[in-house]
């Protein structure tokens, strides 16, 4: 039967920080490169070419990258084709994962053109990890010139930022001047006005939306602008009470350049708000939309209104994490009836204009949670189960040596092996001997464990061994264990199956339980380890004692 094209994306992807004359016709060159390899591969089919132009290579939240992603979920697209690695992502670890895990997980191929790498031909060789990590170098040298550079601007009051702040616009003479636009300058007043005068930010939002005048965002891209912003919703097209705190209290409206609030402590790592005095503020390098003396009466007011909440007390344990499936905001905590509710904060705040009426009991949401993670320590049991269907021997999987460390080992190689090795056999329609595979997983496991667990007793002169932790729940890697300890007449320790949870999972539930206990930590907490490793290991000792005793 003949085998399909693969319906194959072609990513091209160039920032400004990349260096090449021309933008346009450098994508132009890798889809023409692409395009030509397509046509000497009939095994492939083009289904469409994802372009980001102007978006750095270290942050994978890329519009067309992202769209990418999604297609692949729907299995729209079976095969990624890229120029090179580079143009892939500059990120060595991020970059790793998913060439490493999503997408073997999601069945898709990868190609590489100039560097020579199919993830069709089986593992990848080890020239690919390194010229991820040159990738990532080239991408940090040019972040700190580039760094460099706009910091000296923001010292001189320049202005450097993309999008200018509501009420003003770029001069399209000199883009580092702001020039104020009349229109969005006027709505500016009238905020300043109406909570001047008593009127509340939630107020304030409520009577734009009502009036139809367009927010911040969805003004930017009304009038051309292609707005997008990483930390906010791009789909937000109303006033929420959060704009309104935000633009009265930014001090560009008074004339002031107000720039470095966030920074980044890594290269790809998440922007985190400064403290307010290690801004870069420049006064008088604009007109100002606002005057002072109102300004200050304004901030008087916010300072005289302003509320700290109480973390330790009123922290919920869903934080962060819900989001409204419609309009995608954060979903917030209210009483009622004597129970707590999680709700859509949009239509808490502003109302069916924005979002529907919707919410999830606490109670609800906890037994979902408990339900998954029950689901998943179940599969872990049918993995166990599955394994003992099968003799094994049928699939020859990889066990990790270093030359000179005999100690030493990974579980990664041997995880990408089975991830390769099942997205083959679906890729070709061979079928799967799913016990078999368990089998010689466990068995694999085994060989590596067991060998330098008895290694490293006879290197340390021990003759006691304890297995601890979800490993130790594995009956196959017991049972060989037990045997390697008997014939080397090692005492071994096995605690009860209920005691052998994941050491993630029994921190995770420690710490659930700490928390319904009323233990909190304030803001100041790092993960930094504060216990002497002396008193550590002899609270070990002791709890071992108690468990075997």
């Amino acid at each position: 039967m003949e085998q399909r094209p693969l319906p194959t994306a072609l990513y091209c992807r160039l920032s400004r920080e990349d260096g090449d004359r021309m933008e346009s016709d450098s994508i132009g060159n890798q889809r023409k490169l692409l395009e030509e390899y397509i046509e000497n591969h009939p095994e492939l089919t083009v289904a469409e070419c994802y372009a980001d132009d102007g978006y750095t290579g270290t942050n994978f939240q890329r519009p067309a990258f992202q769209r990418m992603l999604r297609d692949m979920e729907s299995g729209r697209i079976r095969c990624v084709l890229v120029k090179d690695l580079s143009r892939f992502g500059r990120d060595y670890i991020e970059t790793g994962r998913y060439l490493e895990r999503w997408l073997p997980e999601h069945g898709v191929r990868f190609i590489a053109v100039t560097d020579n790498i199919d993830s069709a031909r089986g593992a990848y060789d080890m020239m690919m990890p390194l010229k991820n990590l040159f990738n990532t170098q080239y991408a940090r040298d040019i972040s700190q010139k580039v760094k460099s550079s706009l910091h000296a601007k923001q010292q001189r009051g320049e202005f450097i930022g993309a999008f200018a702040s509501y009420g003003y616009c770029k001069d399209p003479q000199n883009h580092n001047r702001l020039v104020i636009d009349p229109p969005a300058a006027e709505v500016v007043r009238r905020i300043f006005t109406l909570f001047e005068n008593g009127t509340g930010k939630l107020r304030i939002a409520r009577h734009l939306n009502e009036e139809g005048i367009p927010c911040p965002s969805e003004y930017k891209r009304l009038t051309g602008e292609k707005y997008r912003n990483n930390h906010r919703l791009a789909a937000t097209t109303y006033w929420t009470y959060a704009t309104i705190h935000r633009i009265l209290q930014n001090e560009m409206y008074i004339g002031n350049m107000e720039q470095g609030r966030d920074d980044r402590l890594q290269m790809h790592g998440k922007a985190r708000r400064k403290d307010r005095s290690l801004w870069t503020v420049v006064p008088g390098t604009h007109q100002p939309i606002i005057e002072q003396d109102q300004w200050q009466r304004v901030q008087t007011l916010l300072n005289a209104n302003a509320r700290t909440p109480d973390f330790q007390q009123n922290v919920s344990p869903f934080a962060g994490f819900l989001k409204c499936g419609d309009c995608g905001r954060a979903m917030v905590r209210t009483a009622w009836g004597g129970k707590t509710f999680y709700t859509c904060g949009s239509y808490k705040r502003c109302g069916a204009s924005v979002c529907s009426k919707h919410y999830i009991a606490h109670d609800a949401l906890t037994k979902v949670i408990l339900d998954d993670l029950n689901r998943l320590i179940a599969g872990v049991e049918n993995l166990r189960q599955l394994a003992q269907q099968s003799a094994g021997g049928v699939y020859d999987l990889p066990r990790a040596s270093i030359e000179g460390h005999p100690l030493d080992m990974s579980f990664s190689g041997l995880k990408t092996a089975v991830v390769n090795l099942t997205h083959n056999a679906e890729q070709k329609g061979e079928p799967l001997d799913r016990a078999a595979l368990a089998r010689d997983f466990t068995r694999a496991v085994s060989d590596e464990l067991v060998p330098r667990a008895m290694l490293a007793a006879r290197t340390c002169g021990r003759k006691t061994l304890v297995a601890a932790g979800g490993v130790a729940a594995n009956t196959i890697l017991r049972a060989d264990l037990m045997a390697a300890c008997a014939h080397e007449s090692v005492k071994l320790y096995l605690p009860p199956l209920r005691l052998c949870g994941d050491n993630g999972a029994m921190i995770g539930a420690q710490g659930y339980y700490e928390y319904l206990a009323g233990a909190r930590a304030d803001l100041s907490l790092n993960a930094y380890a504060t216990r002497d490793i002396d008193d550590a290991v002899v609270a070990y000792r002791a709890q071992v004692r108690d468990i075997f005793a």
